[in-house]
């Protein structure tokens, strides 16, 4: 499977990261979860708390980054559980 990079990572298979993502020009940094499976297979963007008053998505969004086992996963997944960070 080919190596990619997503916000400064080097996804290799089987790795996961935790991290966030610096807004370049703000002082925003977006939690977001990388889970590169060991199989080759499509990337898959999830997205949550695009209206910031909707936590349901959210807590699914944290709840399936760790329940998620790069061991099963075929391909690539990218969680970001905090589009919107307006308060």
């Amino acid at each position: 499977m080919e190596t990619k990079s997503i916000a400064g990572h080097e996804l290799t298979p089987g790795k996961t990261v935790k991290d966030h993502i610096h807004v370049e020009g703000t002082e925003l940094h977006v939690p977001h979860v990388l889970l590169c499976g060991e199989q080759p297979g499509p990337t898959v963007l999830i997205s949550a708390g695009i209206h910031n008053a909707e936590y349901v998505g959210l807590q699914a969004a944290i709840e399936l980054s760790n329940d998620l086992d790069v061991s099963e996963l075929r391909g690539k997944t990218d969680l970001n559980a905090e589009f919107n960070s307006a308060h």
